[in-house]
């Protein structure tokens, strides 16, 4: 792998899920503009075979060393990508992933924004992807043993399905007898098949079974260790023992709704008034086939009076209330329970089989007969005279020996009142009360009604947060018997994978502790929450044990000496992506939005303006038609303040052009730093730039290192001659001796245009007109006959069509007047390289190795830093994270660095030193030398 970032990136369509909303082709083209992204694709399916494949002949074809995938959530498919390009030998760490499905495409309408978030998102990402390294993965080998913990019909079925493979089974079950609440069941729905034989068969076949331990009335104390090697610390009459075990199934069931906390129902203080387990278990009474059913726990005068009516036939009236603590906000419960309404049915079924001339009311809100043959066994129980009333029950008051159900019936909208010798609330199904004592012993997570959350609800539904530990029953959620059996043989089955491998791979993306740092507080093993940190006995430091840790993140942000990080999120990955966000400027499409991809060095065209003596007067009204044309809000310009003030300013009325002045040096401003603050208070405002060549090429430098967006704004460039001063001209020409001898040195080949009468245009050493190379327009008068005409020029055709510049200047330049130009342009170009050769010559042969001492060519440098106050590189670019703090070396290293010889420092200093040329010549030949290796 080269240690170079080659990113690429891969924007999925998902079919309509992201493509709907999301300009897909538009993110594409964004992300190929970022740093260190070598290409970017997009593709209807990037999880599906040919999108795997796609990626992986780009990295051989490519040496891709990054891959970023813009797709779905990472819980869905980054195992998928990772093992994509693992197979082409690429670290599966060497990869991230921008959500732009979930968080971006499913909560946002179509749009600009959504689309721009998704760049966003995409932007985060590949910044991350830039700083990811790779990761070795570990594998520790598994104990070939299972633990299940309940012993209902769920535990019974694992236990069964695991042994059956060969492996070694524990149940433990806290009741003395195996069956759960099934075996408190009389028959089932739909096909009123007797449960007790079904349970009795099971519980055979557990106890029978070589391979199966059952440890009943027991209770887990204590679980150490990790997936392939848990310790599990069982207590059993007083007597506590380790069980080992590869895995841990948890199907500790569910608790019955206690309807006592619905007092108005009756229950408790009316005997006639039960719930369906105890009818279950009173009715199971009266038939052979419920002896083999567990009576379930029933109130001594409940089943009395229950036995006594049944006894004698006496049963007239039943009344069956539904959503009993199910879907009632009062009472914390807004979920289904899912069974109340097919055990309603079976009952009210079997009310009709053996009391033929009872009248039978159900009481319900919905019906919900969500499984195979529920919807018709619900039917047949309307066909056999079930009375189905859609309402509320307020309250059960007694009459007699009798009870009677006041309600409202929804459908008719009247109060009703039924008589009943038995009322049976179907209780629905709530999490166990020692639910989060197993939580926490097994460090599970739960969702908000209490029962135990899976690792996912689609992709992973029987897997838990805790590598290891899986799920069946009701513990996870409500069920019928058919699910909780179904989810059982798939939790045994999820569980087999790493006990038939003999080993489990471990994420290498934990964390890891800086020892140097670490002070061994502790505070870090306090709030994890997987026991995965220690303290070492003897080095006195924290240690992590990378099994048990999961990556989440709590120690880290714990550590009071922020020696933890987590790999694949450490400090500089994170804030990398920060950067990202808060420098994000949203920029919706304009008019002038120009070409974001330029091939090679384009033709550039050239219009004239006639001057009629005045460059100044010609220069405003060509920006006024380019601010009328372009819809422009403001211009950054220079402004004559007064007759011996100017300065750089946002104009924000046309009005103002007219004092625009383009050539007035501006040496205590900054324009690439002002264009920088007006790019950030204004990124939704169409703004033009009017800026010298030198501007211009500095601030092209800040695009290209990502401080910038050029290409929102309209730029102009405008030669400014290398006007000074007229303090500086009078210095120069002491320097020079006559006005004569400076003219001869330094003069361009021009006509005075009386642009200014107290400055002589003088060319700076280091500006040339080509400089401004990303411009949209320029405006040249470098090497041409200023006071009569002016050249404005463009490279980009759209730029020249929605500006009308054909109509706005006075047509095509003549032929003659272009190559005067360009060769002035050679002309300075040639006067530039021999200055720098003769500077060059005047300093000494050889170099100083120290950046400290370089300055000691400059003899008359004070130093008052006035040139880094005029550098836009330094100021705009990275001045904010160095600070004038930096140590002398620190900066003059940067500076050197960073140095593209646009001759600002030199009109700053006060002293008059080239600092351009000298800067940026021992900056070209410092770079092909190791001195400036760390900068």
């Amino acid at each position: 792998m080269t240690n170079s970032p080659r990113v690429g990136v891969y924007i999925c369509h998902c079919g309509i899920n992201i493509a709907a909303t999301v300009d897909v082709a538009a993110v594409t083209e964004y992300a190929a503009r970022l740093p260190n992204v070598v290409l970017a694709r997009n593709y209807s399916y990037m999880c599906s075979d040919p999108g795997q494949v796609l990626i992986q002949n780009d990295i051989r074809e490519l040496d891709l060393n990054r891959v970023v995938v813009a797709s779905c959530s990472p819980r869905m498919h980054e195992p998928t990508f990772r093992a994509t390009i693992a197979e082409v030998g690429l670290n599966p760490y060497c990869l991230d992933m921008a959500n732009i499905r979930e968080q971006c495409s499913w909560v946002h309408p179509q749009g600009v924004s959504t689309t721009e978030k998704a760049m966003q998102l995409v932007a985060s990402a590949v910044a991350k992807a830039s700083r990811l390294e790779p990761l070795q993965t570990r594998k520790v080998p598994v104990t070939p043993a299972v633990l299940v913990i309940g012993g209902g019909v769920a535990g019974m079925q694992a236990a069964l399905d695991l042994g059956d493979a060969g492996f070694d089974v524990t149940i433990v079950e806290h009741a003395a007898q195996l069956g759960g609440h099934v075996a408190q069941i009389y028959k089932t729905f739909p096909t009123l098949e007797p449960t007790g034989l079904m349970v009795h068969e099971l519980i055979e076949r557990v106890n029978a079974h070589p391979r199966i331990r059952l440890m009943s009335e027991s209770e887990v104390t204590d679980v150490s260790g990790y997936v392939g090697n848990f310790n599990v610390r069982v207590k059993q009459n007083e007597v506590t023992t380790t069980i080992p075990a590869g895995a841990i199934i948890v199907a500790t069931g569910f608790e019955t709704f206690n309807p006592h906390l619905k007092p108005e129902l009756g229950y408790g203080k009316y005997p006639q008034v039960m719930t369906t387990l105890e009818f279950e278990s009173v009715i199971a009474r009266r038939s052979p086939e419920g002896a083999t059913t567990k009576q379930s726990p029933v109130q001594g005068e409940i089943a009395s009076l229950a036995n006594e009516r049944l006894a004698r036939n006496d049963i007239k009236s039943v009344v069956f209330i539904q959503c009993i603590g199910s879907r009632d906000q009062t009472i914390g419960n807004p979920y289904c329970s899912r069974v109340c309404c097919m055990v309603t049915a079976k009952q009210a079924r079997l009310v009709r089989e053996q009391f033929p001339d009872a009248n039978v009311t159900v009481f319900y809100m919905d019906v919900r007969a969500f499984g195979k043959g529920f919807e018709e066994f619900y039917d047949q129980a309307r066909e056999d005279g079930v009375i189905y009333r859609r309402g509320n029950p307020s309250e059960i008051n007694k009459r007699g020996d009798r009870v009677v159900v006041k309600a409202e019936d929804t459908l008719l909208g009247e109060q009703v009142e039924v008589e009943a010798d038995l009322v049976v609330l179907a209780v629905g199904m709530r999490p166990r009360s020692d639910s989060e004592a197993v939580a926490q012993l097994l460090k599970l997570s739960r969702s908000a009604d209490g029962f135990f959350m899976e690792a996912h609800p689609k992709l992973r539904p029987v897997e838990t947060s805790m590598a290891g530990v899986f799920l069946a029953g009701c513990c996870q959620s409500p069920k019928d018997i058919v699910d909780s059996i179904s989810q059982a043989r798939a939790a045994a089955s999820a569980a087999m994978i790493p006990l038939m491998r003999g080993e489990v791979q471990v994420d290498a993306a934990t964390s890891f502790i800086d020892e140097e740092l670490c002070a061994g507080c502790g505070q870090c093993a306090a709030v994890c929450s997987f026991s995965a940190l220690t303290l070492h006995p003897v080095r006195g430091k924290m240690t992590v044990n990378s099994v048990l840790c999961q990556g989440c993140g709590s120690c880290a942000t714990a550590c009071p000496s922020k020696a933890i990080k987590v790999h694949q999120s450490v400090f500089e990955q994170v804030m990398a992506q920060m950067d990202v966000i808060s420098n994000w400027r949203v920029a919706p499409p304009r008019p002038l939005y120009r070409h974001l991809f330029r091939t090679g060095k384009e033709a550039r065209t050239y219009w004239a303006l006639n001057t009629d003596g005045d460059p100044i007067a010609a220069v405003r009204n060509f920006l006024s038609k380019v601010w009328d044309r372009a819809g422009l809000q403001g211009m950054l310009a220079p402004v004559h303040r007064s007759e011996h003030e100017a300065g750089l300013e946002l104009i924000t009325e046309p009005a103002r052009l007219s004092r625009i002045d383009p050539f007035v040096p501006l040496t205590a401003q900054n324009a690439a730093q002002m264009a920088l603050q007006l790019d950030s208070a204004h990124p939704y405002s169409n703004y033009g730039l009017a800026l010298r060549p030198c501007e211009a090429r500095a601030l092209d430098e800040v695009k290209q290192r990502g401080g910038f967006n050029a290409d929102f704004r309209l730029t102009i460039g405008v030669d400014c001659m290398g006007s000074f001063s007229a303090e500086d001209f009078e210095w120069r020409v002491e320097k020079a001796g006559t006005v004569q001898d400076l003219t001869d040195q330094e003069l361009l080949h021009a006509r005075q245009g009386g642009i200014a009468p107290d400055r002589l245009r003088l060319a700076c050493q280091m500006c040339t007109s080509s400089s401004a190379k990303d411009t949209d327009l320029q405006i040249s008068l470098i090497g041409l006959p200023v006071k009569e005409t002016i050249l404005v020029s463009t490279t980009d055709p759209e730029i020249a069509g929605r500006l009308h510049l054909s109509e706005i200047t006075d047509g095509l330049a003549e032929p003659s007047l272009v190559e005067q130009h360009e060769q002035m342009l050679v002309t300075m170009h040639e006067r530039r390289e021999r200055a720098l050769e003769r500077i060059l010559h005047d300093l000494a042969v050889d170099l100083p190795a120290e950046a400290g001492a370089w300055m000691s060519h400059l003899a008359n440098c004070a130093p008052c830093r006035k040139c880094l106050e005029a550098c836009p590189i330094y100021q705009a670019d990275w001045l904010p994270a160095s600070g004038y703090g930096a140590t002398a070396e620190e900066t003059m290293k940067r500076w050197l660095a960073d140095c593209v010889g646009c001759g600002m420092c030199d009109q700053a200093c006060p002293k008059h030193l080239p600092l351009s040329a000298i800067i940026h010549r021992i900056s070209r030949e410092v770079k092909k030398s190791p001195l400036l290796e760390q900068v």
